[in-house]
């Protein structure tokens, strides 16, 4: 799991980045070769778009992401 749940200020859930490094080393891991960091920046902006109900566009960030083969 790389984003886990968590509360924004208002008591509503929200997908949570919260320990990037950790995010980085599992991508690495999983994929056998460090990842660039603007894989963790679309990440981030996919979390954002889930936590604001627009799944559609978090779905779209993910595949702008485009991680390396595994």
């Amino acid at each position: 799991m790389l984003a886990g749940m968590a509360q924004d200020a208002r008591g509503l859930p929200r997908l949570a980045l919260c320990d990037e490094p950790r995010v980085m080393a599992l991508l690495a891991t999983a994929y056998d070769r460090p990842v660039e960091a603007c894989v963790l920046a679309q990440l981030r902006r996919a979390c954002e778009r889930w936590t604001e109900g627009e799944k559609a566009f978090a779905h779209i960030h993910l595949a702008y992401a485009r991680p390396p083969p595994c």
